[in-house]
Parts: structure tokens; sequence; C-alpha cells
């Protein structure tokens, strides 16, 4: 137990002296994304983490309406400076240290006066980068609510979480928002019937046959149904794994690459978050990857 202390000191130590090199945004992105920070404490003394939090709620309900469970993407950034230190962690627990895992715990949006729980929050087995800062995407659900009352209802980032590296209680850091963004967008709660346009979302693999050495090349784009484009973002994930998230420009269309996958056979799932004008969509693509 002292030696996981001690590991802890010094990641705190290592975060004082990353946290000069951590941008703290706090711009809110068309797509409704806030760019924001948390500062977490450990018994070594503060440590900043960069968050981005996608608003996973509608723009729009109408009184009296629930708003169901909604899929949340979270994006925690780790400076390179603290990833040996977080290895030493890994170790000191018996824990693998070529990657990590982790899970978000006590967080939740506040809708207006509501406090939204998020359920499951959690990210995959990430590899360590060989240089660099790293980022884990982290995917889980808000808690289905009816608001309580009407109006322009701002929603708000959670006020704090407790972040364990690698889903590990003993090495828990408690974070609270730091960053100057604080909200992630607007709910807005009426009497009528919000209505938005539908959009189909299409995905083309443009450098078929994949192999294992050959980054995806892919091209998307989103459409309303009178044949307009659709302005936002989309997810490109495999499973629970975030691949990419892209922003479709003013022709609502985006090419892109993504990380190499392995061999076999792959379902990829291109969503289109919709936004204040369109509606959700989303497109599932299997494609096959031979060996190199």
């Amino acid at each position: 137990m002292n030696l996981v202390k001690n590991r802890v000191a010094a990641f705190g130590a290592a975060g004082a002296l990353a946290a000069g090199s951590v941008l703290a945004g706090g711009v809110l992105s068309p797509a409704s994304a806030a760019d924001t920070s948390y500062t977490c404490t450990t018994s070594g003394g503060p440590i900043t983490l960069p968050v981005s939090v996608d608003n996973p709620f509608p723009s729009s309900v109408p009184a009296g309406q629930q708003v169901g469970a909604q899929d949340v993407e979270m994006i925690v950034s780790i400076p390179s400076a603290l990833l040996p230190t977080i290895q030493l962690l890994l170790g000191s627990v018996g824990l693998p240290t070529t990657s990590l895992s982790g899970t978000v715990q006590n967080a939740a949006f506040v809708v207006g006066s509501q406090q939204v729980p998020i359920n499951g929050l959690a990210a995959p087995s990430t590899a360590f980068p060989a240089s660099g800062d790293m980022t884990l995407p982290f995917s889980g659900s808000t808690s289905a609510f009816t608001p309580s009352s009407s109006g322009s209802l701002p929603i708000g980032l959670p006020q704090s979480f407790d972040f364990l590296p690698g889903g590990q209680s003993s090495l828990a850091l408690p974070c609270e928002l730091a960053g100057p963004a604080t909200t992630v967008g607007t709910l807005v709660v009426g009497s009528g019937t919000a209505e938005k346009e539908s959009t189909t979302t299409r995905a083309k693999f443009l450098n078929t046959p994949l192999t294992t050495a050959k980054k995806p090349q892919v091209r998307v784009r989103v459409v309303q149904e009178d044949g307009d484009p659709a302005a936002g973002v989309v997810v490109v994930k495999k499973g629970k794994k975030v691949l990419k998230k892209v922003t479709l420009n003013d022709a609502g269309k985006k090419k892109f690459r993504f990380a190499k996958l392995a061999r076999g056979q792959h379902k990829i799932v291109f969503r289109y978050k919709g936004n204040a004008d369109s509606a959700a969509s989303k497109v599932v693509k299997t494609v096959r990857v031979r060996r190199a």
C-alpha cells in the first residue's frame, strides 16, 4: 500500500511539471463539444488533464417528454511527462505496463437544476504511445430523465468525477472542473414538438482491398432529406472504441484516414451526431482486412 501511495505522489509531482505544457481550452465548437480541463488531486499534488466532452442531448424536446439514455463520448488527454509514472503505478498493482484503460465514476451533467448521471464511462485498453501525449477515449451513457422545467436549460459539464487508471479503485483520482468551459450546450424544453430534418449518412472506403499495413481511407457524406448538406460531427467507432471524430465541411463531406486495423472482418459504425437543424443518423460498413 505504501508503494502505491509513493507512486501516486510521484504521479502528482510529474503532473506539476507537466502542467505548464497543458493547453487550457474553453471554446465551444459548432458541434457542441466542450474542450476544457480538470484538476485531479493526488498525494503528490494536483495534476491537470485536458478533457473534451460532447453534448449528448437533443437540442429541444416537448414539455413533459422524457429524454432517453444518450451515448456519451469523452476524451481525456494525458501529457507525455506523466506516462512513465502511470506505467509505474500500473506495475505497482500488478497490471500490464504496455497499455492503459480506465473508468470514470461519479460524473453527471447538470441540465438546468437537474443532475443527470453518466453511467458506464470507460476507456478500452490503449497502447502507450512511443512518443507524445496520450488520449483515452471514454464511452458511456446518460440516465433517462424528464426535464422538470421549461425554457432554455443550460447543459453544465460534470463538476467533478473520479478517474480510475486501469479501473483500479486504489489509484482513484478525484477530479474537479478547472477549465473555462463549464457548459456544453442548451436544451430547449417547450410545448411543441421538436422537428428536425432527417439525414442520411454515407461512408465509402477508398483504398480497398485493405491490408494490415494500410491506414483505411474513408469519405463520409451526410445530407438532409431535402438534399442539402448537413453540418456537424461524425464519430467513427468499432464496438466501443472511437477510431476518429471528424467535422464535416460546408458540402457535408469529409475525407480522412484512421488507425490501421488488425487482420479479419470489422464492422465500422459512422455516426452523425446531428445538430439544431439535422437529426442524427448512422451507417454501418463491414470491411475485411488482409495480412500485408
